[in-house]
């Protein structure tokens, strides 16, 4: 565990409750203390770097602040690729920052790497039937 107390930073407020579902879902949710919105859409990250950054700071700051996170989980793959490096938003925030599109690229090789698979139990493979 990299640390108790997780802050989400995430794009609209609206998308929330779907995004705390799938934390829940995977029994993740427990040591969430707040989820924060950058009220921007994804879509406009890269015309609006320098606001995207702004309001990615304040979210985290708050979350850090307010709620007391101990690290931040960018909870959008297109973040990071828009923001500085990760290392400069730590360095700024002074807590860990999660960047999910390098996570969720690192897991998939490791999972790979490994030669790990789905359970063909739980993922059957499909019967492929000619219609004729």
């Amino acid at each position: 565990m990299l640390a108790d107390r997780i802050g989400i930073v995430s794009f609209k407020d609206e998308y929330t409750p779907e995004f705390y579902r799938r934390w829940r879902t995977h029994g993740t949710n427990y040591n969430i203390v707040s989820f924060k919105s950058i009220d921007m859409f994804y879509t406009e990250f890269h015309a609006n770097r320098k606001e995207l950054e702004k309001r990615f700071l304040e979210a985290a700051e708050n979350a850090i602040k307010e709620d007391r996170a101990e690290i931040i989980f960018a909870n959008c793959v297109t973040f990071f690729p828009n923001l500085p490096s990760r290392q400069s938003i730590e360095e700024k925030l002074g807590v860990p920052v999660i960047d999910s599109l390098a996570l969720s690229v690192k897991f998939a090789e490791m999972l790979a790497s490994l030669k790990y698979a789905q359970s063909r139990k739980t993922y059957p493979k499909i019967v492929d039937f000619h219609m004729e």
